[in-house]
Order: C-alpha cells, then sequence, then structure tokens
C-alpha cells in the first residue's frame, strides 16, 4: 500500500511539469496515469472498508461474542493503573481474581449467582459490588 501511494506520488507531479511545458501528453501516456489514479482511489476505498469492517465487529459494544466459552470473564474493576479485580466464571464456578503485572491471584471462590434473583434484589447494584462485598465479608468472618 505504501509503495503504491509512493508511486502515486511520484508520478503525479510528471502532470504538472508535461502541461507546464506546453507539451501534450500521448493517449498512451494519460491511459496509464489515469488508470494509476483510479487504482489508488480504488485501493483507498478498500482499505477504509476494511477499516470500516473491523471498527464495526470489534468496537461496538452489544454485540454478542464468544458467549459459548467455558470461561467467561463477568466484571472488571481497576484499582490502579496496573491492578484490577476481575470476575471469572469457569464451568458455572465464579472466582475472583486479583491482577497484577506477572502474577494472578485467586482472592476468593464465589458463590453462583442466579442472573434473576440479582435483578429482582437490587437493579442498581451491578453484580461485580455484591461479589465484592460477599468476599470483604468473607475475610472479615475468617479473620
Amino acid at each position: 500500500m505504501k509503495s503504491m501511494l509512493a508511486l502515486l506520488l511520484t508520478f503525479m507531479p510528471l502532470l504538472a511539469f508535461a502541461e507546464d511545458a506546453g507539451t501534450e501528453l500521448s493517449g498512451a501516456e494519460t491511459v496509464f496515469y489515469d488508470s494509476l489514479i483510479r487504482l489508488g482511489l480504488g485501493m483507498a476505498v478498500l482499505v477504509a472498508m476494511l477499516y470500516a469492517a473491523y471498527y464495526v465487529t470489534r468496537k461496538l459494544p452489544g454485540l454478542p461474542r464468544n458467549q459459548n466459552r467455558t470461561v467467561q470473564v463477568k466484571e472488571i474493576t481497576n484499582l490502579s493503573n496496573r491492578e484490577k479485580l476481575v470476575v471469572v466464571e469457569a464451568d458455572g464456578r465464579r472466582f475472583m481474581l486479583g491482577v497484577a503485572p506477572g502474577r494472578v491471584n485467586m482472592l476468593t471462590e464465589l458463590d453462583a449467582v442466579d442472573p434473576l434473583q440479582v435483578e429482582a434484589e437490587s437493579p442498581r447494584t451491578s453484580p461485580f459490588e455484591k461479589a465484592l462485598a460477599f468476599a470483604k465479608k468473607s475475610q472479615k468472618d475468617d479473620a
């Protein structure tokens, strides 16, 4: 792609010099430059369409992705620039993990939560907040 653009930019000034010199381009040369310009524009449109397709499939929220996996990340909360709390579900079991550069620690195993029950109890609190409260409570009970 870069070489095509470099080729296009290399030959474009030749058109201006040819017109300034008062000489006309032959029919074959104008056909060559016209087809070169069309090729460059076609490539630009193709690259734009590929980028748009990538954006739609990867960046837009709400598209179902990887719903049938056995391990799913349910929620992530940043504690600092490099540390996170992560709720992961694997084979029907839920875990709270502490993630930092170079290490992943399992903090606690969470009770299985029925999504309908969570929604009925409190629509304003997220499952992560409930899991965090449960983990804090279990740590206090252990101490």
